[in-house]
């Protein structure tokens, strides 16, 4: 992520992730919430619908506006004092658990107030405090009756308070609605949530593009949708028909069940199939591509002659599996909120919330040391929104119903295969992270095996991979890199001549070893992408021209894009180049910068590119009317 797209995301993922702390960091504390409205209709009225309510069990509620949709069941206990008892349904209308609430009346004065407070829940201290009040107050007016009701009580976090408030607004709306408009049920949303949904999807699309380009930004949001439909999927599946997947700006992606898990089983199958379906289209394609794919097929197009998207399918393919792997191989880690910290918590979680919180702040702090030594400093965030989560369980709390041993084996063999399928498919992107050119050649480190790098001391190759023979080159400080691994993978090597943020000119190339692949295809956008990793430095914006330039050098044909780069102190004109050498058995990128205030000219890139020297290859010096850049020469 570089240039300024790219320190917006960035920065836009932290003030995110900070807001979400905010709300789950835990916080005791009071919240009063009170609202107040008028009613078209008498004190009495209320008063019976609101406080003077017969006895009913779950399974037989009564179509009263005033009792919240939660509670399925109420009986009085007691006279004096007057204690009440509420079956409230904590599993989503699913009326399968029930929580046992009693109230305690401390005025009654009819039909004007009443105030309560809860005794206990389940026979336990209420926890959120023993000074909670509930009060309703019904004042006459003109045309009705005032109506005000009033909660005190203590709330665990921000969030809590939000819910809470949200909660009451909610029936208080259908208290109204009833009253003055005759009906209970909320107007009609489904088409605003899809609105909703689909606006934040859009925009989730715009964030990636903004930091990653379109293409892969459509890309990876096309990931993302794949990894969320999966849970998705799952969800409608197993009887949750109030599922709804949606991406988040910034961030990726969500998919909830509308409604509590029926047990710990429905919930480890949903959060399984995210990744697993991913893995199961990513096992087809590996299939495909290693298996039944034709062999000797040429993949190998020129640069200049063409930017036909796409026209290699099977390099499009190994490069979405790679993507797709890599990401789906992210959300395995043991970290709540990602899904393999809800595997290992639901796993676990038959032997109390208190072992599986343990193992969740355990996985936490890890991460957190992992994300320093790595640099990944985003992981820490995350895993200390896990952290708060877990915090916020109750004691002892669990799903009503456990996985057998059973269904937890079937879980772990999921999640083993999806892991191995998945890594397989990321295979390239991993050995490049780790620092290898292939997944070949970080097996044969792992195994023992690895032979010095090409051209080091002990590698029986002396002779470098390509030399530049430009005098404008000379006097600008030098540095190589090479990348290589066992003495028989592909070798790669880049070097620069100058600084990015230096006024004098500037140069860099790299020379990758495809003699085993005849070249891999390179449509404008990979050039382009293979152009902005060659400048790297970090407070830079590039700004890449819309039209290509062919070249004709010695070595075969050409692209080439203008780009400028930008900084806060100054800005310069730059050409990217990429194309293929030596019959195709190099490819060959990279850019040439002008002095600061320059304008480097085609034939600059010309004379660079004629002075390669490639190893195996033509290594004739340049032409004498490339002694010097076209662009000095004209000033």
């Amino acid at each position: 992520m570089d240039g300024v797209g790219g320190q917006i995301f960035e920065i836009a993922q932290w003030v995110l992730l900070g807001c979400i702390l905010l709300l789950f960091i835990p916080f005791r504390h009071v919240t009063r919430i009170t609202a107040s409205r008028i009613l078209k209709t008498d004190a009495h009225t209320v008063w019976t619908m609101g406080v003077a309510v017969a006895d009913f069990a779950p399974g037989d509620r009564p179509g009263n506006p005033l009792l919240p949709a939660t509670i399925a069941g109420y009986r009085k206990v007691s006279d004096s004092p007057a204690v009440h008892e509420y079956k409230l349904d904590t599993s989503g209308g699913q009326g399968r658990t029930f929580t046992t609430m009693r109230t305690r009346t401390l005025v009654s004065e009819p039909p004007r107030r009443h105030v309560s407070t809860v005794e206990d829940v389940n026979g336990a201290p209420y926890p959120l405090g023993r000074d909670s009040r509930i009060s309703l107050t019904l004042e006459d007016v003109p045309g009705g009756v005032r109506y005000t009701q009033s909660h005190v009580l203590v709330t665990r976090s921000l969030s809590h308070d939000l819910a809470t408030r949200h909660a009451y607004a909610k029936q208080l709306n259908r208290v109204v609605r009833y009253f003055n408009a005759g009906k209970t049920d909320a107007p009609a949303s489904a088409r605003r949530g899809i609105l909703t949904r689909l606006a934040l999807t859009v925009l989730a699309v715009g964030s990636f593009a903004l930091a990653f380009g379109w293409a892969f930004g459509i890309g990876l949001a096309l990931i993302l949708l794949l990894h969320e439909f999966g849970h998705w999927l799952a969800m409608r599946l197993m009887g949750y028909p109030k599922a709804r997947l949606t991406l988040v700006p910034f961030l990726g992606g969500v998919a909830m069940p509308g409604q509590p898990f029926k047990s710990q089983w429905d919930n480890a199958v949903c959060v399984l199939m995210g990744p697993g379906l991913s893995a199961g289209l990513c096992a087809a394609g590996l299939l495909v591509s290693h298996v039944f794919w034709p062999q000797g097929a040429q993949n190998r197009i020129e640069l200049a002659g063409s930017w036909m998207p796409f026209g290699d399918l099977r390099a499009l393919i190994d490069e979405a599996l790679a993507a797709t792997g890599l990401v789906n191989l992210a959300q395995f880690i043991p970290v709540v909120p990602l899904d393999g910290g809800q595997l290992v918590r639901l796993m676990i979680q038959r032997h109390g919330s208190n072992a599986a919180r343990l193992v969740a702040f355990v996985f936490a702090g890890l991460a957190c040391i992992i994300a320093i030594a790595t640099q990944f400093y985003l992981l820490a965030p995350i895993a200390l929104i896990g952290v708060m989560l877990m915090s916020q369980q109750g004691i002892g709390a669990q799903l009503p119903i456990a996985m057998t041993l059973r269904q937890r084996l079937v879980i772990l063999a999921g999640s083993l295969a999806a892991l191995g399928v998945l890594t397989a498919a990321s295979a390239p992107i991993l050995a490049f992270l780790a620092g290898y050119n292939s997944p070949r050649e970080a097996m044969a480190f792992l195994t023992g095996q690895r032979q010095p790098m090409p051209g080091a001391e002990g590698s029986g190759e002396v002779e470098p991979v390509f030399d530049v023979r430009w005098p404008p080159l000379d006097g600008l400080d030098q540095s190589t890199w090479v990348y290589g691994g066992d003495g028989k993978d592909p070798r790669h090597e880049r070097r620069q001549w100058g600084y990015t943020l230096d006024p004098k000119p500037e140069a860099l190339i790299w020379v990758a070893d495809t003699s085993e692949t005849s070249g891999a295809v390179k449509d404008r956008g990979a050039v382009a992408a293979d152009i902005r990793t060659s400048v790297r430095s970090k407070g830079l914006s590039l700004t890449l021209a819309q039209e290509d330039v062919a070249l004709a050098t010695r070595h075969g044909p050409f692209a080439a894009i203008p780009f400028t780069i930008q900084s806060k102190a100054a800005s310069r004109n730059c050409i990217g180049f990429a194309g293929y050498a030596n019959g195709g058995a190099r490819y060959v990128y990279g850019h040439f910068c002008a002095a600061t205030g320059g304008q480097p000219k085609i034939q600059d890139v010309v004379c660079l590119l004629d002075g390669l020297a490639l190893a195996g290859g033509t290594g004739a010096p340049p032409a004498p009317g490339c002694a010097a850049p076209a662009s000095a020469a004209a000033q």
